[in-house]
């Protein structure tokens, strides 16, 4: 069961311009050209949000400077983990056992369908890799997910 405290703060660190965002690592320490002239940006991604916060908060996760070996990409490591999220701080977020937790989100999709409609949004669910790295969605839409999959109960009844 998500801890909503922390689900909370998790939110509120995305939405609070705090954070660059970044791409394919938890959290990379300089913009970085890759291999392919593939450019990345110095930040964060949003796992990588939720693990800053741990370390902020005492969770028993080291970090330390990595450089991979095959491209020199000068990354963040949380307990050895620069793409996923360590064990510890899922359990401390009360994400479960999943190291890429998935998310309820709308997309809206170009085209028509066989009537000549336009394709109506719909809901998915995709781990939050995919909406951070693939869809490339901001953080405040991330932030839209998360809350909804994960805080939706404990936000009933309250205004909007």
């Amino acid at each position: 069961m998500p801890n909503t405290e922390v689900v909370q703060l998790w939110v509120a660190a995305l939405r609070s311009g705090k954070y660059k965002q970044t791409v394919g690592r938890l959290q990379r320490r300089r913009d970085y050209v890759g291999k392919y002239g593939d450019e990345y940006t110095a930040g964060f991604c949003c796992l990588g949000v939720l693990c800053d916060l741990a370390v902020q908060a005492g969770v028993a996760v080291t970090t330390e400077d990595s450089v991979s070996a095959l491209n020199g990409d000068p990354t963040v490591a949380y307990n050895g983990e620069v793409n996923m999220p360590p064990q510890v701080v899922l359990e401390w977020a009360g994400l479960g056992a999943t190291s890429n937790p998935h998310v309820k989100h709308q997309v809206t999709w170009a085209g028509v369908d066989a009537d000549g409609e336009d394709l109506e949004p719909e809901w998915q669910e995709d781990p939050l890799t995919i909406l951070n790295d693939d869809y490339k969605l901001g953080f405040l839409a991330i932030a839209d997910a998360i809350e909804r999959t994960y805080l939706a109960d404990s936000l009933a009844g309250q205004p909007a």
